[in-house]
């Protein structure tokens, strides 16, 4: 997927098409996880859909909780999705820079490469 050490730098047109690419990987990351969300919300705090859903995304996008739990299911539905949603942020945000952060890199090991054969 990506080029190796040896390999030349990406042109420009296919790194765009692989950053979109990651781009909307990490979108569908975020969809699938607020539809889980709110599902839970849902089904275990017994709240709206829209209630459900503003609760999921505040949980997601670490802004905190927003409805006061009452049952212990919701309790522990809501331990569980914070705890995932810590992890779900961190591979959202890995995913999306992955092919900036690896051109930067290959392009920095290029002029290394290429400043170590000159001499």
């Amino acid at each position: 997927m990506f080029e190796r050490r040896h390999e030349q730098l990406a042109p420009r047109h296919i790194f765009l098409r692989r950053f979109l690419k990651f781009m909307s990987i990490s979108i569908l990351i975020v969809l699938g996880s607020l539809i889980i969300g709110a599902l839970g919300y849902y089904y275990f705090a017994q709240l709206g859909w829209l209630d459900a859903f503003h609760a999921a995304s505040m949980i997601l996008f670490s802004e905190g909780p927003v409805a006061k739990m009452t049952t212990h299911g919701a309790k522990v539905w809501e331990i569980c999705y914070s705890a995932y949603s810590g992890v779900a942020f961190f591979t959202v945000i890995g995913t999306f820079w992955a092919p900036v952060i690896h051109r930067f890199y290959h392009q920095f090991h290029l002029a290394v490469v290429d400043d170590n054969s000159s001499t």
